[in-house]
């Protein structure tokens, strides 16, 4: 019985979570989309940005000549 009881509390805590998380917390996606990347790289270079929050406001975090870097977006 007392497995049961903490099966459920967890249960509860982990939904509790979940709705915290997503609602406390801002996106890290700027708007827009990342261009086609057509280079087909051998070696992958140090990346200069990880999330869309690393770049100016129009720029997104993309894979762009075999690092992640800021670009312009993409709005269509």
């Amino acid at each position: 019985m007392k497995t049961i009881g903490s099966i459920v509390f967890l249960s509860v805590l982990l939904a509790f979570c979940t709705e915290l998380g997503s609602a406390s917390f801002p996106s890290k996606d700027h708007p827009g989309f990342c261009p086609d990347d057509i280079i087909q790289c051998v070696v992958a270079y140090p990346p200069d940005c990880t999330y869309d929050v690393e770049c100016a406001t129009n720029e997104k975090c993309c894979s762009s000549m075999c690092k992640m870097q800021c670009i312009p977006a993409i709005f269509d």
